[in-house]
């Protein structure tokens, strides 16, 4: 039996990026764990925001899951605490960020390439 060539990464040997957004108020932090091997679209991330961390309503056109890792994150207005799974279908609003007075890590898993799209219909690449 042989076995497969997976994607295997540990997180504790890579160092964390800053990642400048225009949308957010500030840079947040991210390790990209997997990237589409065909377009290099950045699929599997894991992301550091700063506490405080201003977001504007958006949404993207394709579905992406989040799972909330250390601390809490703010969804929709509401805390979720570690440990929290959430998934947004492709084209839904929302607002996710980090509460007042702390940071957030998570765990965030694109279906394809992302955008980020203002309610205004602004359109951003993620890269």
């Amino acid at each position: 039996m042989k076995l497969g060539e997976s994607c295997i990464v540990d997180t504790n040997q890579i160092g964390w990026e800053e990642a400048k957004q225009p949308w957010y108020s500030k840079p947040i932090r991210r390790k990209i764990l997997r990237r589409d091997p065909t377009t290099g679209a950045i699929l599997h991330v894991l992301v550091n925001y700063p506490a405080a961390l201003n977001a504007p309503a958006h949404q993207h056109s394709c579905a992406h899951t989040l799972f909330v890792l250390e601390n809490e994150m703010i969804i929709n207005g509401r805390a979720y605490l570690a440990g929290t799974y959430a998934h947004f279908p492709a084209g839904e609003l929302m607002i996710h960020t980090s509460p007042d007075d702390r940071d957030c890590t998570f765990l965030l898993f694109f279906e394809a390439q992302p955008d980020f799209v203002l309610a205004d219909g602004k359109t951003y690449d993620v890269r």
